[in-house]
């Protein structure tokens, strides 16, 4: 079954950059608001046939939204060549209600045009959408970088790109509403157009003498060209698998004898990939060792035809890559499924249910033991051979 994550946005007359006043009349223009009630996201394992989870989007993400009109005579909307009317640009803040409720709205800003950004260096009063009355076609991104025509986004590694589109909306003054020049207009779903990608990594108990995993550099190469361009609203190119992305952040995780372990988010997003082996390289320090430790698999590859679709990166997708340090070897596993899948599926009650669950394969621990100037001695960890699993077929278990 095929599942999407969207981005529900929707517009309405709260939220604006400034307090909310009556509009005079500029012949039959009316302003047009927007705010956002969430993000949506499937449903967990147990409720897989219920309706998606909503999610709020983080604060600070910006949004860029255009209004268009139909070239003349044109029956569907088409923005290479329908008119561009206006734009302007958002970001999620998070208000508090009269009750103390919060609630996340969305704030006319000024942006960045390169990143999209908010330029809080930029005091002038952000654009307004001022439509005459007629019908449009609305068309929003984020983040909230500069578009124009022909109306192409070009998108790298490591940005949560998202898009969408709603036809027809009639714009019109209106008496019955408490501001007749003010007007509401629901803008649908922004679709996420790359993948996320997440590394995680675990000591199991055979292993306690690993008190600190320091990760230093995660790479996948052999990926996605960067930059992808496509039309906005549509879905990214997938060129060659010449690229590569090293951007993932970097951190450190510690187990300590009592108490829970510490961890780092180290995920983000990539750009869609057709299906074909890539390479994936992590440099790791155990225990403040002197000596780093390289972890680089031979490939991340199967040469099972019916599972060809697991080595491809698609949109809205979760790829969660974990490496386990357990005796004498690494093991890599790779878990692939919706968008909120969590990183510790199996053991957490939030997040989808993966759709495939593969064991890579794994490395030989190569450990010996120093002693330190004080006294103190400590494992150093080394790799050897990289055996690639034959479980692929096993463990798979695509919908």
């Amino acid at each position: 079954m095929k599942k999407a994550l969207f981005i529900l946005l929707l517009a309405a007359a709260t939220g604006c950059h400034k307090k909310s006043e009556f509009v005079a009349p500029e012949g039959d223009r009316v302003a047009v608001e927007f705010v956002l009630p969430g993000v949506f996201a499937s449903a967990k394992p147990a409720s897989r046939a219920d309706a998606p989870a909503a999610e709020e989007l983080a604060v600070g993400t910006t949004v860029r939204v255009l209004a268009f009109q139909r070239a003349a005579g044109a029956v569907s909307a088409d923005i290479t060549a329908d008119k561009f009317v206006a734009e302007a640009t958002y970001v999620v803040v998070e208000n508090t209600k009269d009750d103390g409720t919060k609630v996340r709205v969305l704030e006319a800003c000024n942006v960045n045009p390169a990143t999209g950004a908010v330029d809080n260096a930029n005091t002038a009063d952000p654009a307004q959408i001022r439509l005459r009355a007629d019908k449009y076609d609305f068309y929003a991104l984020t983040p909230a970088t500069a578009i124009a025509s022909p109306w192409e986004v070009s998108v790298n590694h490591g940005v949560d790109h998202a898009s969408c589109v709603v036809t027809d909306v009639a714009i019109a003054p209106n008496t019955s509403r408490p501001d007749p020049y003010k007007q509401e207009v629901d803008l649908g779903m922004l679709m996420r157009k790359c993948a996320k990608v997440s590394f995680v990594f675990k000591r199991k108990s055979e292993s306690s003498s690993i008190k600190k995993i320091e990760i230093k550099k995660v790479k996948l190469s052999k990926i996605a060209h960067s930059p992808a361009t496509a039309k906005l609203c549509e879905a990214l190119s997938i060129g060659a698998n010449d690229g590569s992305y090293d951007g993932f952040p970097v951190g450190v995780y510690t187990f300590p004898d009592t108490g829970d372990p510490t961890t780092f988010a180290c995920f983000d997003e990539v750009l869609p990939k057709s299906s074909a082996s890539y390479q994936l390289e992590v440099t790791a320090n155990f225990n403040d060792s002197k000596d780093d430790t390289d972890l680089t698999p031979a490939s991340i590859t199967t040469d099972k035809a019916e599972y060809q679709d697991v080595l491809a990166f698609q949109p809205n997708k979760h790829y969660i890559f974990t490496i386990t340090l357990k005796g004498n070897s690494f093991t890599l596993t790779l878990d692939v499924g919706d968008w909120n899948l969590a990183d510790d599926w199996d053991n957490s009650s939030v997040g989808g249910w993966p759709e495939a669950s593969v064991e890579v394969g794994q490395w030989d621990v190569v450990e010996s033991w120093d002693t330190d100037m004080g006294g103190n001695t400590f494992p150093t960890i080394g790799v050897g051979d990289w055996t690639s699993s034959f479980n692929w077929n096993l463990d798979l278990g695509v919908e």
